[in-house]
């Protein structure tokens, strides 16, 4: 009955005012009617009392001390419905019935949702805070505190809100168990909660469930925790989910919030009180020295703030950083928004929502993020054309938006639909044609103008290469027995070329003259031999001729080409990848013949994914250490020592000519600077990567 009443009672709250009072001497008789057996009855009396305003709270709380036995139960539950209706007319939005009726919802979807729109319709001040403060307070195991302690995280750490409704548990529970256990299976170490909260959460027993969501941690948090009537609490820069019944988490929170309310750097870090103004005299100096903050999270802050510093002011940072007692942070981050008109990073997010990701488009300091791809789902990666600022995106999703899409770099409009061919598109250098393999379909190609579709191969097989002149294309059929070389532009004959052995990772590499391709080959005759099996070789289009560049080898992987094409890399060992020592790294001349060896920079031992390649200027040779834990490692084509400047580093695209990389380390894109150091671009509980530079267009 009381949730009931209570719902009855904080709506009427927001009604029109009564204009007339009931008589006093009615009023012990509807209090009493509060718990009658009539549910009409009820709710007659609950509309009556909220109709008496302050007379009717003085006999509450006078029947509350001394009144009828059988009526001072339900006269201190109205009263403390009675507070948080008063607490609620307070608030600055309209719709907070509605929004309280979400609350009350038994759907953890529609209560996490409630509580989002609470937070943002209230508002990012410390009023908010302190209206949540007071309502949790007032009704720490009802459904209006738990929408409260909600939104309290949103407001006071919202990182930590947002990394936690992006994580992906992927729980499942076969057989029914308590709340206790579960909470501490999904969370282990990253829980803590008082004695109290413990015994609640191990007194109820919850069915057998799953969750397939990756925004299910957020979820089985809240669902488990309200079964149990206590409070899930976050804080800033906190791992750790701190779990404590209502009136414990208010008081752990007041006093968090009370040595944060007079912090403005704290509240500016929550977005609770305005950003600095970068025009006022000294606020530039003042937020350049946080860059060096001891506290990573304190500069981080500032990094993202000074990133969005406008134009006119880069002048400004430069002249700072170019004095000899500029910090090398400073100088790293002038390095950075020197970045910012040479072009645009093209990378894949998920920060809109955790089940899917889209494209965007930002500077290379970091600023100006937009999205590109629109609200596509099923999005494939992205392959950019830089010469018309495009991007071509295959999407796989739903029926109604299945096809081949290009998108304007610049977003100045929507993305347009060109067929509804799918694959990962690659796009030919001068954007005439598009190459996609699918599966079901086979190897397509797709005119960009038109958008007309013509199926070269309806065998499954390796993903297509483009030639450098775009006169033709490469692609293996699906047990690398053959190589199949499209001529014209894909619309001309094909060449079916059988190498001396069977082609290895289904993958090859164009000359940069385009009349060769490079291969990994395999004698199958020698495949479980030690020391032989595996051959560089490359094919001569025109003569369909195979030579031998290098090996044999027990472990090889793809080569790359140096930018003016005399030269080759590759990894290679004899031994077994994951015995003796480390991969070689060989560069060979393909113009002497002549070869060079350095030694692997990780010295340890090879993964299948080692791999090289070169910076656009040839000035940097890069190695990268695949495997579980991704390394990646540059030293100056000239010679000098490996830098490494990333560990689980996945992807990599040289900027402004080979100055810099942008590269995703983790769930970050960042800029590396060679022989300066790193900066995150994307720091955030969002997963980014698969950055591709663009350069300005002139």
């Amino acid at each position: 009955m009381f949730r009931m009443l209570g719902s009855f009672v904080i709506a009427a709250a927001f009604g029109a005012a009564a204009s007339a009072q009931e008589p006093a001497a009615e009023i012990p008789g509807w209090i009493r009617a509060l718990d009658d057996e009539d549910p009409a009855r009820r709710a007659e009396a609950a509309a009556r009392l909220e109709k008496a305003g302050e007379a009717a709270r003085g006999a509450l709380e006078e029947a509350a001390k001394s009144g009828p036995p059988e009526a001072q139960t339900s006269a201190v539950r109205l009263l403390a419905v009675l507070e948080r209706a008063a607490l609620y007319r307070k608030s600055e939005f309209a719709g907070a019935v509605r929004r309280l009726a979400d609350l009350e919802s038994g759907e953890p979807r529609v209560r996490l949702k409630a509580a989002r729109e609470w937070a943002a319709e209230e508002g990012r001040k410390p009023a908010a805070v302190e209206r949540m403060l007071a309502i949790l307070a007032a009704d720490p195991e009802g459904a209006c505190g738990a929408g409260a302690a909600r939104v309290l995280n949103l407001l006071l750490a919202p990182a930590r809100a947002d990394a936690l409704w992006r994580e992906s548990c992927n729980w499942h529970f076969g057989a029914p168990g308590n709340a206790l256990d579960r909470v501490q299976a999904v969370f282990h170490d990253r829980v803590e909660m008082t004695d109290a909260a413990r015994v609640r959460l191990e007194q109820v027993e919850l069915p057998i469930a799953s969750c397939k969501d990756p925004s299910g941690a957020a979820e089985a948090l809240e669902l488990w925790t309200q079964s149990a009537g206590v409070v899930a609490r976050l804080e800033e820069g906190d791992a750790r989910v701190h779990i404590a019944e209502g009136a414990e988490a208010a008081a752990a929170w007041r006093e968090v919030w009370e040595a944060l309310k007079g912090d403005g750097l704290a509240l500016s870090r929550r977005g609770l009180a305005p950003l600095p103004d970068f025009q006022k005299p000294g606020a530039l100096d003042e937020w350049l020295a946080r860059l060096d903050d001891p506290d990573p999270d304190l500069a981080r802050f500032a990094r993202e703030l000074l990133r969005d510093l406008p134009d006119a002011r880069i002048p400004d940072v430069a002249a700072r950083a170019a004095r000899e007692d500029a910090s090398p942070a400073l100088r790293l981050f002038a390095g950075l928004l020197a970045l910012r008109t040479s072009g645009w990073i093209v990378f894949r997010s998920d920060r809109e929502s955790p089940n899917v990701g889209r494209v965007y488009a930002m500077r290379p300091d970091g600023s100006g993020v937009r999205k590109i791809s629109g609200d596509l789902e099923g999005l494939m990666f992205p392959a950019v054309h830089a010469a018309s600022r495009t991007v071509w995106l295959g999407v796989c999703g739903p029926p109604a938006q299945a096809g081949l899409y290009v998108a304007d770099i610049e977003g100045r409009e929507p993305p347009r639909r060109v067929s509804d061919a799918i694959g990962a598109p690659r796009v030919s250098p001068d954007g005439r044609w598009i190459l996609l393999n699918w599966g079901p379909v086979g190897l397509q190609r797709v005119d960009a103008g038109s958008g007309k579709v013509t199926i070269l191969d309806q065998r499954t097989g390796s993903d297509p290469v483009i030639s450098p002149q775009g006169d033709r294309a490469a692609w293996f059929e699906a047990k690398g027995e053959a190589l199949c070389i499209y001529d014209n532009a894909g619309q001309g004959s094909v060449a079916r070329h059988v190498p001396p052995g069977k082609m290895q990772w289904i993958t090859s590499v164009w000359f940069s003259g385009g009349g060769r391709v490079a291969v990994v080959v395999r004698d199958p005759a020698k495949e479980g031999e030690e020391g032989t099996g595996l051959r560089l070789m490359s094919l001569d289009v025109a003569t369909g001729e195979w030579k031998t560049l290098a090996g044999p080898h027990t472990w090889m992987y793809v080569p790359s080409f140096s930018a003016d094409g005399r030269k080759v890399s590759f990894c290679w060992k004899d031994e077994p990848s994951c015995q003796g020592d480390p991969a070689k790294i060989e560069i060979l001349d393909l113009e002497t013949g002549k070869s060079d060896l350095f030694p692997n920079p990780t010295g340890e031992h090879a993964e299948l994914a080692d791999r090289t390649s070169w910076s656009p200027d040839g000035k940097y040779f890069l190695f990268h250490r695949g495997g579980l834990v991704q390394r990646t490692f540059l030293r100056p084509v000239a010679g000098g020592e490996w830098e490494e400047f990333g560990r689980e580093t996945f992807w990599a695209s040289w900027i402004a000519g080979g100055a810099c990389l942008a590269d995703s380390l983790g769930e970050d894109i960042r800029i590396h600077m060679p022989g300066k150091g790193s900066v995150n671009l994307t720091e955030s509980a969002a997963s980014e990567s698969t950055p591709v530079f663009v350069p300005q267009a002139r």
